[in-house]
């Protein structure tokens, strides 16, 4: 299990990571996933190897929808930049559809397929 916000506690904005390796039981410590050019819609998604987490940060004078992948101890796979988009489509969607697709396979493996348009 794994838990993603985005706070501007402070006047700081932040994307972080907390992960449970126990159902919820208990969490990590948590992990600063971008800041202090975040601002928000944080998604995260996970198969049984990864954690995905999407989310937007300023980039110059556009905006960039960000893709972090960790494993489930925390450290940091990959980070990719999607998209560049104006920071005039936000707060609204950006205009370019991005997603996870999570699906059950035989056996209860479950299958994450990042979705671009």
């Amino acid at each position: 299990m794994a838990v993603a916000w985005y706070t501007g506690a402070d006047g700081v904005e932040k994307v972080k990571l907390k992960i449970s390796k126990d159902e919820g039981s208990s969490f990590s410590d948590v992990i600063l996933v971008d800041s202090p050019n975040s601002f928000g819609r944080v998604d995260v998604q996970m198969d049984s190897a990864s954690i995905y987490i999407t989310y937007l940060t300023k980039k110059d004078a556009s905006a960039a929808i960000m893709l972090k992948v960790y494993d489930y101890s925390g450290v940091l796979q990959s980070s990719e930049v999607l998209a560049i988009v104006s920071q005039k489509g936000v707060p609204g969607f950006p205009g370019r559809l991005f997603g996870m697709r999570t699906s059950l396979l035989p056996g209860q493996m479950l299958n994450t397929t990042l979705l671009r348009s």
